[in-house]
């Protein structure tokens, strides 16, 4: 099943961890700009970390292997690629911070 199938309890799920992006938000720092999510899915995660610290210019990545559901994550502004977390399309040191969720 891809997250296609699952997009609209992946969103719900995503939404009621608001609090949760309020911390991680609440804990980059200031100079934090390029943030990186792998296996970002539909960018749902990314998507809320963006809302809750607005106040801030960032640039949210995602990289996950299911094209549908990146295809979703790129309506939400996500910068998202196709790729295999092992083997990622960027140079070193281009991200303040990497997470998985």
């Amino acid at each position: 099943m891809t997250h296609s199938a699952v997009v609209n309890p992946y969103g719900e799920i995503a939404r009621l961890l608001r609090g949760k992006h309020q911390f991680f938000a609440s804990v980059l720092r200031v100079e934090d700009q390029r943030v990186l999510e792998l296996f970002c899915a539909t960018g749902e995660h990314c998507a809320l970390l963006r809302e809750v610290s607005a106040e801030r210019e960032r640039f949210y990545f995602g990289v996950d292997l299911d094209v549908d559901a990146l295809a979703i994550a790129k309506e939400k502004g996500v910068i998202a690629v196709t790729s295999d977390v092992h083997h990622l399309p960027f140079e070193n040191n281009s991200f303040d911070v990497v997470y998985c969720n």
